[in-house]
């Protein structure tokens, strides 16, 4: 799929608006999950030494640091007995099962069983594909990544940016991508949030951008110019920029399929830098309190409305138009479940 630019003008409502027919997308585990990256914790919950278990996909998984200080992401059962790594210990570069002393490397191949010289070729665990950047650990849903964790829309160097990560961690039963419908659902930004979309639904200078991992779209509202960006379907980039703006919005949001059918959201935040300074740090955190409040209220809108939503794509009007596209988008993204034989 080569990237596109599509503005409201090319969309024709008829061909994309079948009322009669369900778009029906896989839940979250139906066929494997997207090949994309998935925030797995915040670096903070990994110290040195410490094996930190959480759930992931389709089961649990445990995140630890050699002595060397490389970071892995690794299914948490024993391959011997199934005992949960996260009561063993970090041994060097391998973690070892607190059950029967099997010892596994950062690749997750045992390489060590005291009872024996002969290990089985199958006693592995499965390690995921493994970054930290942007105050959190991610993971990709597959052998090899074929995309990187993108930066925020307007950041060219990490580096020029404070960043802090949201201590909440909130938990919805959802799939994973149903917060992401929300940034091309212009109903709700009206009638949820009582935001006056004037130019319609959605506004007519509004451009639709399409590739194979990334579904953005940016447009102007009043002063302030607005993009958005989901890579892969779990991952949201969202900056506001402007005169006209209440404040400048450099934010990224996460999602992450949890076993039960639920999801974790993670959110950071992003304030250039005006000073590599300790006093700019706290100007920056001061701007976060100040704004913060006005954020809550916004997810806690959609928490509201979204509790015990049946997700589903029936019945679309024409001001469904871009939600059905992100659906298509979801539902034919490439999908695997390379650990599943590893819980």
């Amino acid at each position: 799929m080569n990237s596109a630019a599509i503005g409201l003008d090319r969309l024709e409502h008829s061909q994309v608006c079948d009322a009669d027919a369900e778009l029906v997308i896989p839940g979250d585990g139906e066929n494997g999950f997207p090949m994309c990256w998935y925030a797995v914790c915040k670096s903070s919950d990994v110290p040195d030494g410490l094996i930190f278990e959480t759930p992931f996909l389709g089961g649990n998984v445990v995140v630890w640091r050699s002595t060397r200080g490389r970071l892995n992401v690794q299914t948490a059962y024993c391959a011997h007995m199934g005992a949960n790594l996260a009561n063993g210990r970090i041994v060097g570069e391998t973690i070892e099962c607190g059950f029967h002393h099997w010892c596994y490397d950062t690749g997750g191949k045992c390489v060590y069983i005291p009872s024996t010289d002969n290990i089985p070729a199958k006693a592995r665990l499965f390690s995921y594909p493994t970054v930290e950047t942007q105050g959190l650990i991610w993971a990709f849903n597959g052998a090899e990544p074929d995309l990187d964790i993108p930066l925020p829309l307007t950041v060219d160097n990490i580096d020029d940016y404070w960043i802090a990560v949201q201590d909440d961690v909130h938990e919805m039963q959802l799939p994973h991508y149903a917060q992401m419908l929300n940034i091309v659902d212009f109903q709700h930004f009206q009638y949820v949030h009582d935001m006056a979309m004037t130019d319609g639904f959605p506004p007519k200078d509004a451009v639709l951008t399409i590739d194979d991992h990334s579904f953005g779209f940016s447009y102007k509202w009043g002063e302030v110019d607005t993009h958005w960006r989901m890579t892969g379907t779990s991952i949201l980039n969202i900056t506001f920029e402007g005169p006209g703006a209440l404040f400048e919005l450099v934010n990224l949001m996460a999602t992450t399929p949890i076993p039960g059918g639920r999801h974790k959201v993670y959110g950071v935040g992003f304030k250039r830098k005006r000073a590599d300074t300790p006093e700019d740090r706290a100007r920056a955190d001061a701007e976060w309190v100040a704004t913060k409040p006005m954020e809550d209220a916004t997810f806690k809108q959609d928490e509201d409305v979204m509790r015990d939503w049946h997700l589903r794509a029936r019945n679309l009007v024409p001001a469904d138009v871009w939600q059905r596209r992100m659906l298509e988008f979801i539902r034919d993204y490439p999908r695997a479940d390379p650990a599943e034989g590893y819980q």
